[in-house]
C-alpha cells in the first residue's frame, strides 16, 4: 500500500509539472496516455488517472496566476473592501499584507467586487490574516508577490479603517491561538529565544534576529521553525490532553482531533510544511476512524497526492519540495541503525543523515550550498526544540510563565548549538 501511495505521489508530481509548463497540450497529452494505460493493468491505470488529474491541477494553478497577474485592475482612486489575506511581512522596507477585494464604492454606493489579489503597506496598523477593512487611495496596476503569492497590483491608501475579525469561527479560534502564544512570550522579550519559541510554536519568527536566522540556516536547523510533523504530534498531544474525556472514544478522538489540525494550521498560517504534516496525521486519524491502519509511507504519498491534486503549484513551493524531501528522508533513514545501542541515538542519527541527504540536492539548487554539520547539529537541537516546544506551548497556552521560562531557557540553549 505504502509503494502504491508513493507511486501516486511521483507521478502526481510529475503531472502538475507537465500541466504547469505545458497546458492544455499537456492535459490533452496525459489524458490520451492515460486512455492508452486502461489496458496496462489496474496499477497502471490508476497511476495515469491520478496523472491526468495532477496535469489538469497544474494547468488550473498556472493558470489562476496568469489571471491575477494580467488582471485589468480600475486604476486611479478607489474606496475598496477587503479580507486581510496574510500577515504582515516586511517587503523593501515596509510592512505588507496581500487582500482579497471584496466590495468596490462607487458613486456612493458599494457593489461587490471579487477583484484578484492586492498589495497593501499597512505601516504600523496591526492587523492579521483574516481581518476586514476598508482601504481609501489609490490603485496602481503593478503586478508582483506577496509572501510567495501573486498580486495584481497595490493600493497605496491613505486611510485603513479595521471593520471587523475575521467572520469564520475556525478562523478567529486559530487567531486567538497564534495571540495567546504572542502574549505568553512577550515578558521575555527582547530576547532572541522568544522570537525563537514563537518560531517553534506556530512558525512566525519575524522578530527573530537576521543573525540568529543566519546561523539556523548555516547549521542546517531553519526546519525546526518550519512548522511540521513534530509540532504537529506534540500539539495533537496537548490538544487531545485539552479536550480530555471528550477524546476517550477512539471515533470521537479521530474527529476532534482533525478539528484540532484545522485549527493548528489557521494557527500556523498554512505554510506548506504545516499542511503536509497536518494532512498526513488527517490521513492517519481518518484510517483510525474507519478502522484502517495506515503506515508512514502510505499517509505521505497519500498527503503528497491530495495535496497536489488540490494546489498544483505547491510543486514548484521551495518550503513544500524541501518539506517532502526531507520525511522521505526520516522514513527511509529511521531503521538504518536501529539495531545499534543506545537505540534512540542511532535511529535519530539515521533519520536526520536520511533527511539531510535527501534535502541536500534540494538546497544546492535553490540556496548553492549545504551544511555539512547539519546531522550533528541536528542530533544535539532535536531534544532540545522538543523540551523547549512542549514546556513553552504549555506554559503560554495555561498562562504558566515558570514553564515557558524553561521553553524559552531551551530555545537559547538552541541558538548556542547554532
Amino acid at each position: 500500500m505504502g509503494a502504491a501511495a508513493v507511486a501516486a505521489a511521483a507521478a502526481a508530481w510529475v503531472g502538475c509539472w507537465i500541466g504547469w509548463w505545458a497546458g492544455g497540450v499537456g492535459v490533452a497529452v496525459v489524458a490520451a496516455a492515460a486512455s492508452a494505460a486502461v489496458r496496462g493493468g489496474r496499477r497502471a491505470m490508476a497511476l495515469a488517472v491520478v496523472m491526468a488529474a495532477a496535469t489538469l491541477s497544474g494547468w488550473a494553478a498556472a493558470t489562476r496566476h496568469a489571471s491575477t497577474l494580467e488582471a485589468v485592475l480600475p486604476v486611479g482612486r478607489v474606496t475598496v473592501a477587503a479580507r486581510v489575506a496574510t500577515d504582515p511581512a516586511v517587503r523593501w522596507g515596509s510592512r505588507q499584507v496581500a487582500v482579497q477585494p471584496t466590495h468596490l464604492l462607487e458613486t456612493g454606493e458599494w457593489r461587490p467586487w471579487n477583484g484578484p489579489r492586492l498589495g497593501l503597506d499597512v505601516g504600523d496598523l496591526e492587523l492579521t490574516a483574516g481581518d476586514r477593512v476598508v482601504v481609501t487611495g489609490s490603485m496602481v496596476a503593478a503586478a508582483g508577490w506577496v509572501r510567495g503569492d501573486p498580486i495584481a497590483g497595490r493600493l497605496v491608501a491613505r486611510s485603513i479603517e479595521a471593520v471587523s475579525g475575521p467572520a469564520d469561527p475556525l478562523f478567529r479560534a486559530g487567531n486567538l491561538l497564534r495571540d495567546r502564544v504572542h502574549q505568553g512570550i512577550e515578558p521575555f522579550r527582547p530576547r532572541p529565544a522568544a522570537a525563537l519559541l514563537a518560531g517553534f510554536l506556530i512558525g512566525d519568527v519575524r522578530d527573530l534576529p537576521a543573525a540568529d536566522s543566519d546561523a539556523l540556516r548555516r547549521t542546517g536547523l531553519t526546519h525546526f521553525v518550519a512548522v511540521s510533523g513534530s509540532n504537529v504530534a506534540l500539539f495533537l498531544a496537548a490538544w487531545w490532553i485539552a479536550i480530555g474525556p471528550l477524546g476517550w472514544a477512539p471515533r470521537a478522538r479521530a474527529i476532534l482531533g482533525m478539528l484540532g489540525l484545522a485549527l493548528f494550521v489557521v494557527a500556523t498560517r498554512w505554510e506548506p510544511s504545516v499542511v503536509r504534516a497536518a494532512t498526513m496525521a488527517a490521513i492517519v486519524l481518518g484510517g483510525r476512524f474507519l478502522g484502517l491502519p495506515v503506515d508512514g509511507w502510505t499517509a505521505f504519498g497519500g498527503a503528497v497526492t491530495l495535496l497536489l491534486l488540490v494546489a498544483g503549484d505547491l510543486c514548484f513551493d521551495v518550503g513544500f519540495q524541501l518539506s517532502v524531501a526531507a520525511t522521505a528522508g526520516v522514513l527511509a533513514g529511521a531503521g538504518l541503525w536501529s539495531h545499534r545501542r543506545p537505540r534512540w541515538v542511532w535511529t535519530a542519527l539515521g533519520a536526520t543523515a536520511s533527511a539531510q541527504a535527501a534535502v541536500a540536492p534540494l538546497l544546492l539548487i535553490h540556496f548553492g550550498s549545504i551544511p555539512l554539520l547539519a546531522p550533528l547539529a541536528n542530533l544535539v537541537a532535536a531534544p532540545l526544540v522538543a523540551v523547549s516546544t512542549s514546556a513553552g506551548g504549555i506554559g503560554v497556552v495555561a498562562g504558566l510563565e515558570p514553564l515557558t521560562a524553561v521553553g524559552v531557557a531551551a530555545a537559547d540553549l538552541v541558538l548556542g548549538v547554532a
